[in-house]
């Protein structure tokens, strides 16, 4: 993952997207997104066949692009590491900077 600085001639805001990985009764089913590189997030979405053929006929897909994506893979320490914690170093240098986090979270029993 890439680690960022902050520096004033930089974008005024950054959008990072991180999949959460798949629940149980939800790994049955296909993701309907697919994060491609570090910045590009796929939309697979099925057309109204409800068998798609073998060779990927009857889906298309729509790319988004962000300051970085983050697989299911990817793990809370290495998100914070990359998107978060260049943020707090400049709040603490005395820079102003917000993290806006939003999305569904996965509590699990260790």
């Amino acid at each position: 993952m890439r680690h960022r600085s902050v520096s004033a001639s930089e974008e005024k805001v950054w959008v990072f997207v991180r999949l959460r990985p798949l629940l149980g009764q939800e790994t049955k089913d296909r993701s309907a997104w697919r994060a491609v590189g570090d910045t590009t997030l796929l939309e697979e979405q099925q057309s109204s066949s409800k068998l798609p053929l073998a060779n990927g006929a009857g889906s298309q897909q729509q790319a988004f692009t962000y300051n970085q994506v983050f697989p299911d893979t990817c793990d809370t320490d290495a998100v914070y590491a990359s998107a978060a914690s260049p943020l707090v170093k400049a709040a603490m240098q005395g820079f102003n900077a917000t993290v806006f986090c939003y999305g569904q979270t996965v509590r699990t029993a260790h």
